[in-house]
């Protein structure tokens, strides 16, 4: 059987729907299509749903003092740092997880209730002994 050339780049997944990406560093990411819902700010507000766990992500003003700036990071992805937001309503990704995201009035939301459509799992940091356990 003759080999086949891989002719892709990268390997970020294309969804086709607007995804939420919470990173496990503490920031939010929209894909191209979540990020168009909201009509391409360049800054965004958050919002969290307490009973539903759901985060709405609405387009923001310079003006509001606690919007907070968008920045395209690759042709296809948006990130919003957002650590003190998710440390508030402690929200603690152990993982970076991609949400289906929806249009709710002016929010994209996503419900942290919902299935994931991805998690990327990585690999735990070793453990370094402490001296007691150590042999030489």
């Amino acid at each position: 059987m003759p080999f086949e050339d891989f002719k892709k780049r990268g390997g970020r997944t294309k969804f086709g729907f607007p995804a939420v990406t919470l990173m496990r560093s503490g920031g939010i990411a929209l894909n191209e299509d979540g990020y168009a819902e909201i009509g391409r700010p360049k800054r965004i507000v958050f919002a969290y749903e307490r009973e539903e766990r759901r985060i709405g992500i609405r387009a923001g003003e310079e003006s509001e003092e606690y919007s907070y700036p968008v920045r395209n990071v690759s042709p296809d992805s948006w990130w919003i740092p957002a650590r003190a937001f998710l440390r508030y309503y402690d929200i603690a990704p152990t993982a970076t997880t991609k949400y289906r995201a929806r249009m709710d009035g002016t929010y994209l939301t996503c419900g942290l209730k919902d299935t994931p459509v991805h998690r990327e799992r990585r690999a735990k940091k070793k453990e370094i002994p402490s001296d007691e356990d150590r042999t030489e």
